[in-house]
């Protein structure tokens, strides 16, 4: 900052026609010049000058400063040539290989631009599923422990209701206790689409808990497994019989009708002479034999 005042100041008093003629001139000289503001003031000297014009660096210094202020060799020719030009065009201008190195150090920023944005997005993507994960976690734990609660008051209830009670308090319970609900829809569901037990009883006590149908005051329609067993077990009878009563009333089938569909099916196949099994796809031919009339289902069956 002292230096520009002082130039400055010299500025102003040379527009004022003060100073002599050879002052004003080196002072526009100097104002055409690079302004030095490097902290090192060590002279600079030109190979050629040096006798050495094979060397690489085409410049030396004798420099004395401390390391932090030192000017890197490869710019010592670059500063001379700044520091000695008159105008606005010096020894070294932009060229091809500067030009190269400039748009190579440009990619490299790029790539380090693109591949901290890249960084920063896995970091909010692990966050969120951390996040969600942790959400997950904490609605099954939630979910869990409200079914053992009522795990619990139903161990408790069964051991009650094993002690001589009085006819009005047994009534009480059998009214809460109502295991006699039919679940038709959901015992077809689960058959539908091959779900087992343990699953479609949980979902369905899920389903039935966020209804709100199931609170901590009232678990009368928690549903469980062999729940879910009877009433698939009812409905696969009831089914049966009402396929026989209309094969009676019609007298007999008809005539059959197959439909079928071609499609990848993951196996393991074993090799000759070996134990070893091996995923594979291969194509099966799928089909679904119905009964007309009614488009009754019969059975299923494919062959590769």
């Amino acid at each position: 900052m002292s230096k520009l005042k002082e130039v400055w100041n010299q500025a102003v008093q040379f527009s004022l026609g003060k100073g002599k003629l050879d002052a004003k001139e080196r002072f526009s000289v100097k104002l055409d010049q690079l302004f030095d503001i490097l902290t090192c003031k060590c002279q600079i000297t030109s190979c050629e000058g040096g006798g050495c014009d094979s060397c690489v660096i085409q410049a030396h210094i004798n420099c004395s400063c401390s390391r932090e202020k030192r000017i890197p060799l490869k710019d010592l020719a670059y500063i001379k040539g700044q520091k000695e030009k008159v105008g606005s065009k010096g020894p070294h201008q932009m060229g091809a290989p500067d030009l190269q190195e400039h748009k190579r150090q440009v990619r490299t920023l790029e790539r380090q631009g693109m591949e901290n944005m890249a960084e920063e997005r896995r970091r909010s993507k692990e966050g969120n599923a951390a996040a969600a994960d942790k959400a997950a976690r904490k609605d099954v734990k939630r979910f869990l422990q409200m079914v053992m609660r009522i795990w619990n008051w139903r161990v408790v209830l069964k051991m009650s209701l094993s002690l001589k009670l009085s006819s009005s308090l047994k009534l009480n319970l059998s009214l809460q206790l109502n295991y006699d609900d039919d679940i038709p829809n959901i015992a077809l569901a689960s058959v539908r689409y091959g779900i087992g037990l343990r699953p479609t009883a949980a979902i369905a006590t899920a389903a039935l808990i966020d209804a709100g149908i199931i609170t901590e005051d009232n678990t009368s329609k928690v549903i469980d497994k062999n729940k879910v067993k009877r009433a698939q077990e009812k409905l696969m009878r009831e089914l049966g019989e009402k396929f026989e009563e209309k094969c009676r009333e019609m007298g007999g089938i008809s005539w059959i009708l197959f439909d079928g569909r071609i499609d990848l099916t993951n196996v393991k196949m074993e090799a000759e002479g070996s134990d070893q099994s091996f995923p594979a796809k291969i194509k099966e031919e799928h089909y679904s034999v119905a009964s007309e009339p009614g488009s009754n289902y019969l059975f299923h069956s494919s062959t590769p």
